[in-house]
């Protein structure tokens, strides 16, 4: 079975292949070159994955909801109260960070 190593820059056979299944389930293939010894990996069912059940898929993640509006940070209380009267929102004071208005 060949698979480009990179170390060499061209495709080379490979020693003592091993199939298998990566973290998302995508079955790949790893092995040695023979000629440099580096670490080859191979992406993609082979002949060596016949008769091997994949294992389940992860579930996706959830997708986090955006909230509405902007968080806009400004340098002093004054700047926050001239932008929330602006947009008509409340100001919301985070010390040590200086003044945070969302809106």
């Amino acid at each position: 079975m060949e698979a480009y190593c990179m170390k060499c820059k061209t495709k080379r056979e490979m020693k003592d292949p091993v199939a298998g299944f990566n973290a998302k389930g995508s079955p790949v293939t790893i092995g040695v070159c023979t000629v440099c010894g580096t670490k080859l990996y191979r992406m993609g069912r082979t002949e060596a994955h016949e008769g091997m059940t994949p294992p389940p898929k992860p579930e996706k993640q959830v997708k986090v909801e955006k909230r509405d509006g902007r968080l806009v940070i400004v340098e002093s209380p004054a700047k926050a109260k001239t932008v929330g009267r602006f947009w008509e929102r409340d100001i919301l004071s985070v010390p040590r960070w200086g003044m945070c208005a969302i809106f």
